[in-house]
């Protein structure tokens, strides 16, 4: 449990920056706590938004940084909500909470099942609609499981009354498409207390792998589809007559700045639909998927700017803010949008709210409790081991040869050598896997089992082995690496064709409405524009002189101008896991052969289940060909490691945690 010292954090958000007298490390915990400096810049509507929190409500609470400036839980963010909800009525503005998605799937909260008579999650599930979420949208993580799925259905969505937005998921209990129900709500019309008209949409990204129940639609389909469930389709829910709307909110678990777009996931196509019907009404968009800071705005066939886009980061590192400041919606002008990327942590929520030894509200409190209770009740507390150094996924690229010291990689490697590999069976072995066993960073101290959800997935799945000769062995690594990159194109030029086909079918509908009215149609696309980023010669950082150190921490780089972030930073080194040297997907792998092992003799290969199954069965059948009467097969490595339990016993093991020596003076 995380002993918070009001005093000490109360004196923080008063004390002055003061210049340090020797460098520090980014990472150092001694470093002085980081602030915000600015004020938010409230409007007539505003908004906070969170998505992809994947369960990390009880925070961030290793003290080091940039865990630090992440510890907020979600005690901390009611009583913020809160306070900033009294600010908004004071201001006679509407203030709004929206999530974009993958609320679960990334740590103990909502991955471990203690209970088995419970659905995992299902308390962190329902603590979302105590919240007082205004707008939310599922993400691809929370359809996947069809438990998870049921139990949405018939407990969440009845909770959420409206709020829960599944525009383009479907029940599948219909034959024909246009019948069938929504998971949710396909949309929601409201009034806000100060008299706004409000329309929401919320989509998911249709890359989403769904149990039979449902299906994801794609959005270039959705917005032409009719809605029978909703007796009108959806290009007549957002016309005028359909009723005066003053602004649209429109949610998605999507990637909002994809390196190549698709048809189907795009959400400019929902903007671009409600922009032929309401050219002036401001739309906000807030998007996921991603895991990044990030904004951008369109503007309008004039040129004017009514609309921004908003993306705020990942398992509960920040919250998103935006603003903006209406008119009546009958001029073509621009509106005054502001954003904001807030770090989750206390004293950033003490220095918005103007809050100090009062910041902290009955339910807050209770919301602290609860989520304490539910990780030792699930037994997330417990210590497997202690570390000595901490491990990162992405700090640093990792090559086969090379030192790779505090990799993740390299410490995953170390425990399937010491752990998983059975050398009596297995003499000589390849082991390999790609970069998603894997999704944070360690740190040195007690490891526990939240620490275990927190980096490896919670797949019980067994690691697959098949025994080839080492000159297959030799190749298969970069075969399978080569082999993902296939169906990756392929995947993309399927639709890259499909794009065409749509765009091709559009012409031809322009063309036809020309020859209907006789008219003619600007050359120009009439597509949003995208605003390139306001040069800001303030924003850069290295050209100021020294300062005090500054903490790892989010350094956002966004279309919106200016300095979103609300703290400074220095920006944490990372790797781009889509943009490698070579094209190819990343893996890592570590080979043990002893030097008289000949290229036909036998070797084991070693993989993780989801390679396994997918595409390593394939690369074997290409490398061994068609002319051999046996061909390799995958089967499990073992019953007693898997792929849940390989750290931890690994940890266990080579880490002891030190047990205090007890003085019995008796």
């Amino acid at each position: 449990m995380r002993a918070i010292l009001l005093g000490f954090l109360v004196g923080l958000a008063s004390a002055k920056p003061v210049q340090l007298s020797r460098p520090q490390e980014p990472w150092d915990p001694k470093i002085k706590f980081p602030l915000p400096t600015r004020d938010l810049e409230w409007g007539d509507v505003n908004v906070l938004h969170t998505t992809d929190l994947h369960g990390w409500i009880s925070g961030h609470t290793k003290d080091v940084y940039p865990e630090k400036s992440w510890s907020g839980n979600f005690g901390e963010f009611y009583s913020f909500v809160e306070h900033m909800r009294g600010r908004a009525d004071q201001r006679h503005s509407d203030l709004l909470l929206v999530d974009t998605g993958d609320r679960r799937i990334g740590h103990g909260l909502t991955d471990h099942i203690f209970n088995t008579n419970k659905v995992n999650g299902q308390d962190a599930s329902l603590l979302y609609i105590d919240m007082g979420y205004d707008l939310v949208v599922p993400g691809n993580h929370d359809l996947k499981n069809p438990k998870v799925v049921e139990f949405t259905m018939n407990t969440l969505i009845p909770q959420w009354d409206g709020r829960y937005l599944t525009s383009n998921v479907n029940r599948t209990d219909a034959v024909s498409i246009e019948d069938r129900k929504p998971l949710g709500a396909r949309h929601r019309r409201w009034e806000t207390p100060n008299g706004k008209r409000m329309m929401a949409f919320g989509v998911v990204t249709n890359k989403t792998t769904t149990p039979n129940t449902i299906e994801i639609e794609p959005i270039n389909q959705m917005v032409k589809r009719k809605w029978v469930s909703l007796l009108i389709p959806f290009k007549e829910a957002i016309a005028p007559s359909a009723g005066h709307v003053d602004i649209f909110v429109l949610l998605g678990h999507v990637d909002p700045n994809p390196k190549k777009p698709t048809r189907g996931d795009d959400i400019k196509l929902i903007y671009d639909a409600i922009r032929k019907e309401h050219p002036l009404t401001p739309i906000l968009i807030f998007a996921g998927h991603s895991h990044k800071r990030w904004c951008t705005m369109f503007a309008n066939e004039d040129g004017h700017k009514r609309s921004m886009l908003l993306q705020s980061g990942r398992y509960f590192d920040t919250v998103g803010w935006m603003s903006v400041k209406l008119d009546d919606n009958k001029k073509p002008r621009d509106l005054e949008f502001r954003r904001r990327y807030l770090d989750n942590n206390l004293a950033t929520y003490m220095f918005h709210t103007k809050k100090s030894h009062d910041f902290f509200t009955a339910k807050g409190r209770n919301i602290t409790r609860f989520i304490e209770r539910m990780e030792e009740n699930e037994a997330l507390t417990k210590i497997f081991g202690q570390l000595k150094s901490d491990y990162y996924l992405d700090r640093k690229s990792w090559t086969e040869n090379g030192k790779n010291e505090n990799s993740l990689f390299s410490f995953y490697l170390d425990a399937v050598e010491a752990t998983l590999i059975d050398t009596k069976v297995s003499p000589n072995w390849l082991f390999f896997s790609n970069w998603g066993v894997l999704r944070g960073d360690i740190y040195q101290g007690t490891f526990t089992k939240s620490d275990l959800y927190a980096i490896s997935p919670d797949d019980r799945s067994p690691f697959l082995y098949a025994t080839v000769r080492r000159s297959v062995a030799d190749q298969i690594v970069q075969k399978t690496r080569q082999l993902e990159k296939r169906e990756q194109e392929k995947r993309e030029k399927r639709e890259q064709e499909e794009a065409e086909r749509e765009r091709e079918e559009e012409e031809r509908e322009k063309e036809r409405k020309i020859r209907d009215v006789g008219k003619r149609l600007n050359s120009r696309e009439l597509k949003p524009i995208v605003l390139n980023a306001n040069q800001d010669t303030y924003q850069s950082r290295f050209d100021l002189p020294p300062g005090p150190a500054l903490s790892y921490g989010w350094v956002t780089e966004d279309n919106c101008g200016g300095d979103g972030d609300d703290v400074d930073h220095e920006k944490i080194p990372q790797v781009n896991f889509d943009d490698t040297e070579d094209g190819l997907p990343v893996y890592f792998w570590r080979r043990k052969f002893r030097t008289d092992v000949h290229e036909n003799d036998f070797v084991d290969i070693i993989t993780t289940n989801h390679i396994g199954k997918k595409v390593v069965f394939k690369a074997l059948e290409e490398l061994v060909g068609q002319n051999v009467l046996v061909k390799p097969r995958l089967s499990s490595y073992r019953d007693d490691i898997r792929q849940d339990n390989l750290l931890e016993k690994y940890i266990e093991s080579e880490f002891p945690y030190p047990v205090p020596s007890s003085n019995n003076n008796q």
